[in-house]
């Protein structure tokens, strides 16, 4: 076996690992789904304070 045919079973075999846990915890992952939607949603409407002064 060469490293890629190694390299391709080991992530088939960590892919069908992930599935078949995701069928048993979906609540964990639908949890950590809406994490990374929410950071990524704060990250892209970041607000940035400006150095300008304000006139009242």
């Amino acid at each position: 076996m060469t490293f890629f045919d190694i390299l391709s079973t080991v992530f088939d075999f960590s892919l069908v690992g992930t599935l078949v846990w995701c069928i048993f915890n979906e609540h964990r992952l639908v949890a950590f789904e809406r994490k990374i939607k929410a950071y990524f949603r704060r990250k892209a409407f970041k607000v940035v304070k400006s150095k300008r002064k304000v006139l009242n």
